[in-house]
């Protein structure tokens, strides 16, 4: 896996990081190597911001959980 200083990160340890999702990015499109893809990060900070706006609208009643029970 592949990424870039300072593109991706400014200390070797997140680099490190950023590089093993790239690895196991390719590994699993069956690849040779793949690119670090910040927007593939599950803490980028689009998801981050995601996850802040839907946990306003749980807190804010606009998000419920329905469920129906099944009848066999």
């Amino acid at each position: 896996g592949l990424c870039l200083f300072p593109e991706h990160g400014q200390d070797a340890g997140q680099l490190v990081r950023f590089a093993e999702m790239a690895m196991y990015t390719a590994k699993s499109e069956q690849r040779s190597y793949a690119l670090y893809d910040p927007g593939s990060d599950s803490r980028s900070p689009k998801t981050l911001a995601l996850g802040v706006q839907i946990q306003g609208a749980i807190d804010d009643g606009q998000i419920a959980l329905v469920l129906q029970p099944m009848v066999d």
